[in-house]
């Protein structure tokens, strides 16, 4: 198992991409101070999982990434690539190269790769457990530390035996083991406390449990209540809502006739007033003529009146005459010629009076037809006026129907729109009821469904969390092993550094001669032989 390549990135000093590749050879690295000798140890301590910043020379993980200069900008992450050749398979790792990769984010973030495959810090610490090339391992060794070891307790210096043994794993897992015990005993005295402590609360749980069946029992029975209340409540509107449109037709019917009669009558009455119309006009004119005959006969009575004067007028000349005759007594044929002429006026007159006689007992007959005409007329027209009046009380009955049937329509009508508004009311109760139910059988269904999934995600809740308490037992477990590896590799790197720093196995002139060279009293001593050359084992 040889060292073949580091490559570093962005870590402390290295802000470009720098490959040293070790041939067979190299036993030092050599520089000037301050020219990244220390970063080199640092950058393998760090690939290979340290995390103390203090070992690694820092104030915190964050000083790792190259900082920037006044003429660079710092950089966002460090990378370092350690490259081992396995082909002996010292490394439990099936692959002949196995390169280590440690990546280190400003935001905190690290990844851990194993040729190029993302891996936990625990894998990197497991892969180099006892080959003595961890990061606490001895093969790693800075100033100080062969002192600190030679100078540590014997249980200190016991620990970094044992990791050169290889018996560390095997202590790890002893104490791991224990610790797990002490855990697991600690786990049942906790058990044996919730036991009690739910021991107490069967008897509330068990009578909650009992009273929460009785609660959906009655729940399911309520449910089933309602449901029967609302299809009886749907049957009797059904009911209510079918003598309501048997009302409604009747009323219809009633309404269809009383307008039909009320038709009738309004053409009876316009029949009647047609007829009324032409006989007040027949009136009309038999009252003109009767008033143009009556004028007649009054023309007539003062013609015969004044006839009657020249009548009586000439009946006073004849009695005049004849007085005068017997006074004077005349005699001659002016006389007899005046008598005569007065005899023909006479006649004439007797003539013309008969005339007018029969002129006027031809206009009497005229007025008694007229008078008879006039009395017929005026019997017509009472005749005409009581059917008129019955007509019009007949008119005034139908209005009155109609009056009574328009409000009676009218009454059915808002009955009819109250038993519409209450039929909308019953659909529209009995279709949200259909919702409500249909609803309440989605929800039913979603709640079954829902129930189903949420016991499944249960069960699969429950599957995660044994795994995942599992794993957290692994996890605790690997974490304590590593502890204890961590322990055991820090006593292990303590005990080397004590070692090495008092060059425990060295005589004591050696010893003096490296004190003194270490002062700067001695020059040209580069150490002993077994820090200078590599050889076999």
């Amino acid at each position: 198992m040889l060292l073949k390549s580091l490559e570093l990135q962005g870590f402390k000093t290295f802000p470009d991409k720098t490959k040293l590749t070790f041939h067979d050879g190299i036993t030092a690295v050599v520089g000037p101070n301050g020219s990244g000798k220390s970063n080199i140890s640092d950058s393998i301590r760090w690939v290979l999982g340290e995390q103390s910043v203090r070992t690694l020379r820092c104030t915190k993980m964050e000083d790792v990434i190259f900082n920037g200069t006044p003429g660079r900008k710092p950089l966002g992450f460090a990378e370092v690539t350690l490259e081992i050749d396995n082909c002996g398979r010292e490394l439990p790792y099936e692959a002949d190269t196995v390169a280590i990769t440690r990546r280190y984010y400003r935001s905190g973030d690290s990844e851990y790769l194993i040729n190029n495959a993302s891996v936990r810090l625990k894998d990197i610490n497991e892969l180099f457990m006892d080959t003595g090339l961890g990061r606490d391992g001895y093969s790693i060794i800075g100033q100080g530390k062969i002192d600190s070891i030679v100078s540590a307790h014997s249980e200190d210096r016991r620990e970094i035996f044992e990791e050169a043994a290889g018996i560390s794993r095997f202590r790890y897992r002893k104490e791991d083991a224990e610790h797990r015990l002490a855990q697991a005993e600690d786990n049942l005295l906790r058990l044996h406390d919730i036991l009690s402590e739910l021991e107490s609360r069967v008897g509330p749980l068990k009578e909650q449990a009992e009273k929460a069946k009785k609660y959906l029992f009655l729940a399911d029975q309520k449910k089933e209540l309602e449901i029967g209340l609302w299809l009886a409540t749907l049957d009797q509107s059904g009911c209510i809502l079918r003598e309501q449109e048997g009302k409604i037709l009747i009323a219809k019917n009633q309404y269809d006739a009383s307008e039909q009669e009320i038709q009738k009558l309004e053409s009876t009455i316009e029949q009647t007033f047609q007829q009324s119309n032409s006989l007040a006009a027949q009136a009309d004119q038999i009252r003109s003529r009767c008033a143009s005959m009556e004028e007649e006969a009054a023309h007539r009575d003062g013609d015969v009146s004044v006839l009657q004067n020249d009548i009586r007028h000439n009946d006073e000349a004849i009695v005049r005459i004849k007085h005068e005759i017997e006074q004077n007594s005349l005699s001659g044929v002016d006389l007899e010629q005046e008598i005569a002429r007065k005899k023909q006026m006479v006649q004439e007159k007797k003539d013309c009076i008969a005339e007018k006689d029969s002129a006027f007992s031809e206009c009497s007959s005229q007025m008694a037809q007229l008078r008879g005409g006039m009395d017929e007329t005026a019997g017509k027209i009472d005749d005409f006026t009581q059917k008129i009046t019955e007509l019009t009380a007949q008119a005034t009955e139908a209005k009155v129907a109609e009056m009574t049937a328009a409000s009676t329509i009218s009454e059915i009508e808002l009955r009819l729109s109250a038993i519409r508004r209450n039929l909308s009311e019953k659909a529209q109760l009995k279709e949200q009821t259909e919702k409500d139910i249909s609803e309440y059988k989605n929800r039913l269904e979603e709640a079954d469904q829902k129930i189903q999934i949420l016991s499944n995600t249960v069960n699969g809740y429950q599957m995660r969390l044994d795994a995942r308490t599992r794993r957290r037992e692994a996890a605790k477990q690997e974490s304590d092993t590593l502890r204890l590896d961590l322990q055991e590799q820090l006593r292990r790197a303590k005990l080397l550094e004590d070692l090495e720093h008092n060059l425990e196995g060295f005589t004591s002139s050696v010893k003096a001669v490296m004190r003194e060279s270490g002062r700067g009293a001695l020059e040209g001593i580069h150490g002993p032989i077994s820090r200078l050359i590599r050889v076999p084992e």
